[in-house]
């Protein structure tokens, strides 16, 4: 009897301390995947890691505002028509929009920014800017908030994403803070 009450007591332990290293570690993990969605463009595995309606910032209600902003500068360098004609006139809902989509997610956590393919087509090629991300991770505040931190090598600018626990062991991409500079995959000329 003694020896069945041993058994239970260590599997019970067991079960409790690898619970416990799980609670711990779900984030990290969670952290692992969101950076490779990231990294491969995993669009459906983006779709179930990020709560698109929480995942605002203050950042991202301004891009409305500064995208379309650069790219109206951006136009008024570049020869007249074509191109040029097409960049002055995207508002900031499109850039608003894209950008809490998960291609937008993705694109602008690699560094490509915020702009859909077809707008960065229209760029000029000497504008354009290649940044590569790293990614740190660690808690927050509290063990119910996780941070991953996104930097760019060249220019050292930085984008944090926070999660926030979904049940015991589950992870949401909640928000995003992002640098102004890092929605543009371009230099804004002055």
């Amino acid at each position: 009897m003694k020896r069945i009450q041993l058994v239970l007591a260590v599997l019970f332990l067991t079960i409790l301390t690898g619970g416990i290293v799980l609670w711990f570690q779900s984030p990290y993990m969670f952290a692992g995947t969101l950076v490779t969605a990231i990294e491969t463009n995993d669009y459906a595995k983006l779709r179930r890691v990020i709560d698109i309606h929480t995942f605002r910032g203050d950042a991202l209600d301004s891009m409305a505002i500064t995208i379309p902003a650069a790219l109206r500068q951006l136009s008024r360098r570049m020869p007249k028509g074509g191109d040029a004609d097409q960049l002055g006139k995207y508002n900031g809902q499109v850039f608003s929009k894209y950008a809490v989509s998960p291609e937008g997610v993705s694109s602008l956590l690699s560094g490509r920014g915020v702009l859909p393919a077809d707008v960065v087509a229209r760029l000029p090629a000497e504008v354009l800017i290649r940044r590569t991300m790293v990614s740190t991770y660690r808690y927050g505040d509290t063990f119910d908030v996780f941070q991953i931190k996104f930097v760019a090598k060249e220019t050292g600018e930085e984008a944090d994403v926070l999660l926030g626990r979904s049940g015991w062991f589950l992870w949401k991409a909640v928000r995003i803070e992002v640098k102004p500079s890092l929605y543009l995959p371009f230099k804004v000329p002055q």
